[in-house]
């Protein structure tokens, strides 16, 4: 089976990236659909680099239901799943992850400093 046009492999599918693994003579093809969860193409075609033969197809329909769950991990955790609105919520969170840290250090600072001011006048 010699690597044909991507619509062979789904309605929609457009060549996102092409790489290659030269210590297997494999060109790693991703095929983006209009209905990948992220920006870049989730459908992955290997292809031998000397005869054109596609040695094996990745497809996303024939996934299993813990392979969609680990394609979710990064576009989820990453904002891209849900475009700009995405990054803007997981850059929010990370901020306000950030400022919860700083404020309880500086609570437990001032507890700490109280509690040994208190214990030094005690002695």
């Amino acid at each position: 089976m010699r690597f044909a046009s991507p619509q062979r492999y789904g309605p929609g599918f457009r060549p996102d990236d092409v790489g290659f693994a030269p210590d297997f003579g494999l060109y790693r093809v991703r095929l983006r659909g209009e209905d990948d969860i992220a920006d870049y193409g989730q459908t992955k075609v290997y292809v031998d680099a000397q005869t054109g033969v596609a040695r094996h197809i990745d497809e996303r329909a024939g996934r299993t239901g813990g392979d969609r769950f680990m394609d979710w991990q990064f576009p989820l955790h990453s904002g891209r799943a849900f475009g700009l609105a995405g990054r803007m919520i997981i850059c929010g969170s990370g901020l306000v992850l950030s400022v919860l840290v700083v404020t309880g250090m500086v609570i437990w600072w001032k507890k700490c400093k109280a509690r040994h001011c208190r214990s030094d006048g005690e002695k």
